[in-house]
């Protein structure tokens, strides 16, 4: 019964969101993937309504801030890439101090994570908790293994 009713509203969803990206351009692939995410996850965790409210406001200010560290980063990365340009010695301690910052962001990076997963530990169940991880982990190989097999499908076909 709860499958059929999941089934229909999914479908609903997916009518929505066609009828949505017509009415107003195309949606963004990520953001179709993140739908979908989404209804997986209820399914999945078998979510009622006030602990997927709250479960998904931690999750977005989580990815809110997790999109921040991937910004810092890349400017991180731009930065010792310019340093490594305009290297002249071996022994730079500019570059030093740089390649330091960046292994520091990066912890900070798995603390933020290890944050949020403690975090949602006060909405979800243990059982819960474990489907959540392991959901996270495939789904993020799956979507791995599609880019790169676009990506080679992609460069087999313009040989």
């Amino acid at each position: 019964m709860i499958r059929r009713i999941f089934i229909a509203v999914f479908i609903m969803a997916i009518i929505a969101t066609a009828a949505f990206a017509q009415m107003h351009g195309k949606m963004k692939a990520i953001q179709k993937m993140e739908e979908l995410k989404k209804l997986k996850l209820i399914e999945i965790l078998q979510l009622d309504e006030g602990t997927s409210i709250k479960f998904f406001t931690r999750r977005a200010e989580h990815m809110r801030r997790m999109e921040e560290f991937k910004d810092a980063g890349k400017s991180k990365i731009d930065q010792i890439e310019d340093l490594i340009k305009d290297q002249k010695e071996n022994d730079n301690p500019t570059l030093t101090n740089s390649l330091d910052e960046y292994l520091q962001f990066q912890g900070d990076l798995i603390k933020e994570r290890q944050n949020f997963f403690n975090s949602i530990r006060e909405i979800l169940s243990p059982v819960q908790m474990a489907k959540f991880v392991v959901f996270e982990e495939r789904f993020r190989n799956e979507v791995s293994d599609l880019i790169l097999r676009g990506r080679n499908r992609r460069l087999r076909d313009k040989q």
